[in-house]
């Protein structure tokens, strides 16, 4: 069995979407399995179940605002109701890279 990572994407112009497409790319020349996801197709992942780590992909509009896709991805994870260790079980990668 090869070695799964969940690949999220928002992308408002196809950036993060163009980036996360080649992160899957390269992981299946590695023997991997990506599992590739825009973060408005919540019925093909479960962020509370996964075990596997995620990649977030997402790229901002002009005044730093999530993209139209990601958008309920944003609620969902910013609702109050949710504990504050709510995804302590994710292994996920941040990086933050800003285009001048």
């Amino acid at each position: 069995m090869r070695p799964r990572f969940v690949v999220l994407y928002g992308s408002q112009k196809g950036q993060a979407q163009s980036i996360a497409e080649g992160i899957a790319e390269e992981a299946e020349e590695h023997g991997l399995v990506a599992d590739l996801c825009c973060l408005n197709q919540n019925d093909k992942y479960n962020l509370e179940k996964e075990r596997a780590p995620v990649v977030f992909v997402v790229s901002t509009t002009g005044d730093g605002e999530p993209p139209d896709n990601a958008l309920q991805f944003v609620k969902r994870i910013k609702k109050r109701t949710l504990s504050p260790d709510h995804y302590k079980h994710l292994l996920y990668r941040s990086r933050c890279h800003a285009q001048q």
